[in-house]
């Protein structure tokens, strides 16, 4: 049996070429009729309904944008150089003309201070973002008016306003993921437990309670808020504690007794395992850690010198605690304002900045 392929026709042939011709051009056809995908539109200044709230939380107008209403700003980019550096503000360059406190960034050895605002308002309270590319931070910018919060780049630009409530807003942190800020906002004599969108949204009222709250700090699970819980005033001297609530308000839990002690500036470790604190149990300002759910107290640092620890900030490493030094420890006197390291090591202590009179205060890494 011969395995020759069959040869086409001469008749054959043309027919086939004309079928297949007529294939092409239907497929070629229905290709030209495809285009690509429209691009997406971007809606400015579009904001989602806001998450409906328990009839104690208070939710106030949504903020306006500075500069033009523009769209909130691109964080700057290559942060990575500002991991590990250390943002605080200071009155270094305080002149006759007014400008009294500006916010700087600085190494961790107290060196390369570069100024992140420079103008005229009294800019206080730093705090980083997850990232670092954006600070949050207090300013003061209208006589007789309120302190609010703005966000800035970090490297000057973008700013934003970003609260503009009957309220001074201070005391800000931002939350692990980024998209929420928890800050305090006192009004008269009321000081109340905020969030905030990082856009500017969802400005709620967390605690709405007669106790004042101060120096709020978020899990690094952002599962809870860390926080110091003040007597309302006139019970026990205003003295207070510590105390945890859930992001969305509620499971309120007092950590620390309720008596004449100070339990203050609670700060997270790293892993989420222990607090640090500031407490007089001695009858002197010392440092303390304890278990997330209060137990386990335990005295950190004795000196014999009279010193002012405030303003604790845990390090990444877990090594570290950075605070704001209103003595100069070892050597400065009372009420100096520098910003100080404490190696959980071998409990030495560095101060960075060590600049009075001038006042160098609430730092962040």
């Amino acid at each position: 049996m011969s395995s020759k392929r069959p040869e086409l026709s001469a008749i054959a042939l043309p027919a086939a070429c004309l079928w297949m011709l007529l294939i092409f051009t239907g497929l070629a056809c229905q290709l030209t009729s495809i285009t690509n995908p429209p691009t997406p539109t971007i809606e400015v200044n579009v904001q989602s309904s806001p998450t409906p709230v328990e009839d104690n939380e208070q939710i106030f107008p949504t903020p306006t944008i500075e500069a033009n209403d523009q769209n909130y700003p691109t964080p700057v980019k290559n942060c990575e150089q500002y991991v590990g550096k250390i943002v605080f503000t200071s009155n270094m360059n305080d002149t006759d003309d007014g400008n009294p406190y500006e916010i700087y960034i600085m190494d961790t050895d107290g060196n390369n201070i570069v100024p992140v605002t420079q103008d005229i308002y009294f800019d206080t309270h730093p705090a980083w973002s997850p990232d670092h590319c954006q600070i949050v931070y207090t300013s003061h910018r209208e006589k007789d008016s309120y302190e609010d919060l703005y966000v800035i780049n970090t490297d000057g630009s973008g700013l934003i306003h970003l609260t503009s409530s009957p309220g001074s807003e201070r005391m800000a942190d931002w939350s692990p993921d980024g998209k929420r800020i928890v800050y305090i906002s006192q009004n008269e004599m009321k000081i109340d437990l905020f969030m905030i969108s990082a856009d500017g949204s969802h400005q709620v009222n967390l605690t709405n309670s007669p106790e004042q709250e101060r120096d709020p700090e978020w899990s690094p699970d952002g599962s809870k808020i860390l926080f110091e819980c003040e007597n309302p005033i006139g019970e026990h001297d205003g003295h207070g504690g510590i105390c945890l609530i859930d992001p969305d308000g509620t499971n309120f839990t007092r950590l620390t007794p309720i008596n004449d002690i100070n339990y203050m500036f609670p700060t997270w470790s790293p892993d989420g395992a222990q607090i640090a604190l500031v407490s007089n149990l001695t009858g002197q300002l010392e440092i303390y850690t304890m278990n997330p759910d209060g137990s386990n107290l335990q005295q950190v640092t004795s000196y014999s010198t009279q010193w002012d620890p405030a303003s604790l900030k845990w390090s990444a490493d877990g090594k570290k605690i950075l605070f704001e030094d209103r003595a100069g420890i070892l050597g400065g006197g009372y009420y100096v304002y520098d910003i100080s390291i404490l190696n959980l090591d071998d409990l030495g202590v560095a101060n960075l900045t060590n600049s009075d009179p001038v006042y160098d205060r609430v730092p962040d890494w």
